[in-house]
């Protein structure tokens, strides 16, 4: 069995866009940091296929993400999902 954990730690950004929903002072816009932890657990069934279970977002962290005001129709709030999981069969044909 392996288990992979990815942790990911962000400190607040100043951007265009904004967490919350403030517009009164667009020169002061903070996106607060982050911490999100990522597992992946993998079980070899056979020499070519594995049993994967993969937990995004394990501390269910709720974030604003990357600025995303670039464009015209720029998201102030681009959020991030929250928990997911996701489960799978992985085969190699070699």
């Amino acid at each position: 069995m392996v288990t992979i954990i990815q942790n990911q730690w962000m400190g607040a950004v100043t951007s265009a866009s904004r967490f919350i929903f403030d517009f009164s002072n667009r020169s002061n816009r903070v996106n607060p940091g982050f911490h999100v932890m990522d597992c992946i657990l993998k079980y070899k069934l056979s020499n070519n296929s594995q049993f994967r279970v993969s937990v995004s977002n394990v501390l269910n962290t709720q974030y604003a993400g990357i600025s995303a005001d670039q464009i015209f129709e720029s998201l102030p709030y681009n959020p991030q999902p929250l928990r997911t999981w996701s489960f799978g069969v992985d085969y190699n044909l070699n």
